[in-house]
């Protein structure tokens, strides 16, 4: 299996994506009916910065294996939009 990873970055926005040739996901197994927290979790963390997250096959409309993953998020965001914006790790 091999995993390729990309950031692009145009003005106000940046792409994460991250790909495999692995088995993949199809299109209602387990990822686009999951129940568990991986891929919740993912995109709710993508939400808070005002972001998109994606899944994908690795080359649309083909019968080959393989997921792409994107992570689309705008560069600036208002600070008062997010739910966390004051949220800090630290006590």
């Amino acid at each position: 299996a091999q995993v390729t990873v990309r950031l692009l970055s145009r003005p106000g926005w940046m792409q994460l994506e991250v790909a495999d040739d692995g088995t993949g996901l199809s299109a209602g197994g387990p990822a686009a009916n999951a129940t568990g927290l991986g891929l919740h979790l993912m995109r709710y963390r993508a939400q808070c910065v005002g972001g998109d997250l994606e899944l994908l096959p690795l080359v649309p409309g083909a019968a080959q294996p393989g997921t792409r993953v994107l992570l689309t998020v705008p560069l600036q965001r208002d600070a008062a939009q997010s739910p966390h914006a004051h949220w800090s790790p630290d006590p």
